[in-house]
C-alpha cells in the first residue's frame, strides 16, 4: 500500500510540475502558443522524467522556483525599461531567444540543484 501511495504521489507531483513548467515558459512569450514553447518545455520533460526516475522531486521544486523569479525579475526589468522609454531590440525579446533563455534558466538551476544534493549525499 505504501508503494501504491508513493507511486499516486509522485505521477500528481509530475502532473502539477509540468503544468507549471507550460505556465512558467509561456508567460514571457509574446504568442503563448508559440512552436518555441517547446524547447523549454521538453527540458522540463526531461528533468521531470529524471526526477521521477530518481524519485526526487525536491530539485525540480527548487528549479520552478528559480524560474518563477527569473520571469519575474524579467517581467520587471523589461517593464522598467518600457518606463523610461528604451527600446528593446526584437531579438531580445522574441520568442526564440525568450525560449532559449527560459531553457537556459531551467537547465542551470536543475545542475546547481543536482551538484548541492550530490554533495550532500556524500557527507551523509
Amino acid at each position: 500500500m505504501r508503494e501504491l501511495e508513493r507511486s499516486l504521489i509522485g505521477v500528481v507531483k509530475f502532473i502539477v510540475y509540468f503544468i507549471f513548467f507550460l505556465i512558467g515558459t509561456g508567460i514571457l512569450l509574446n504568442n503563448p502558443a508559440s512552436i518555441y514553447q517547446a524547447i523549454p518545455v521538453l527540458i522540463g520533460v526531461a528533468l521531470l522524467t529524471h526526477a521521477a526516475v530518481e524519485d526526487d522531486f525536491r530539485r525540480v521544486e527548487y528549479t520552478l522556483i528559480g524560474l518563477f523569479l527569473s520571469i519575474g525579475i524579467g517581467v520587471i526589468l523589461i517593464g522598467v525599461l518600457t518606463a523610461v522609454s528604451i527600446q528593446l531590440p526584437d531579438v531580445l525579446i522574441g520568442d526564440l531567444s525568450l525560449s532559449v533563455g527560459l531553457t537556459g534558466v531551467i537547465s542551470i538551476l536543475y545542475l546547481v540543484q543536482s551538484s548541492d544534493t550530490d554533495i550532500g549525499s556524500e557527507r551523509a
